[in-house]
């Protein structure tokens, strides 16, 4: 099997990389067009292995947003907690009524435990009908204003670094595509230079860790595996 290095991840393709270098080393020591090739192959599968290994700018906004998002479910439970006071030991029976309406429209929360995407999109939907008019009257009353309004600004943070994380993720993608492509380019000069110079028996030897790598992964030649 002709392997495909466009078909690899990105880690697979480092390693194996850095491996058919080692053994040109080992095997090809004084063929010097060989190992300019193997200089070149080793080089930018060094640059790709550092964007991999370099602390993801996505990873560190994902902490933050997993405690903004925290601070953010903090405020609506406290709401929904004064709320279910003021139903259970109101001032009145129309505050209980109040309560009670604003209730059917806020709780249950279990929405809170699902995907940060699908429980923001339900908060917000929750904050638009909290807003209205009617229901800060209500909210005034219970004095849940100051909730209604940490949970606006947190649920803006929360939108803000999600935005910063996609940009993120987007960016580095960008950064392995600009350096796994001309590893792809180096690797195939060098396996069609080993092809053409060499034994056949050695080309299977010096290409084995990309076949390997390739029957590891699953991936036929004419698949393309994600790149991270």
């Amino acid at each position: 099997m002709e392997p495909n290095v466009g078909s690899l991840s990105s880690q697979a393709k480092v390693l194996a990389g850095l491996q058919i270098v080692a053994l040109i080393r080992e095997n090809l020591p004084d063929n010097t067009a060989a190992n300019l090739l193997a200089d070149q192959v080793e080089e930018r599968a060094n640059e790709l292995k550092a964007i991999l290994e370099a602390p993801s700018e996505q990873d560190l906004y994902m902490q933050e947003l997993e405690e903004v998002q925290a601070h953010r479910d903090n405020a609506y439970r406290a709401m929904i907690m004064i709320l279910q006071a003021n139903k259970i030991c109101p001032e009145d029976e129309d505050a209980r009524l109040e309560a009670d309406r604003i209730l059917q429209q806020i709780h249950p929360i279990d929405f809170i435990v699902g995907a940060l995407l699908s429980d923001t999109t339900v908060l917000y939907h929750r904050l638009v009908w909290l807003q209205d008019e009617e229901q800060m009257k209500t909210l005034r009353r219970f004095g849940l204003l100051p909730f209604l309004h940490r949970l606006e600004e947190k649920q803006n943070r929360f939108d803000n670094l999600l935005d910063k994380r996609v940009t993120a993720r987007e960016s580095r993608g960008v950064s392995v595509l600009r350096v796994s492509r001309p590893l792809d380019r180096s690797l195939q000069m060098l396996l069609a230079f080993i092809r053409e110079t060499c034994e056949p028996a050695c080309y299977l030897h010096l290409q084995s860790p990309l076949i390997e790598a390739q029957q590891m992964a699953g991936t036929p030649g004419d698949e393309v595996a994600p790149l991270y």
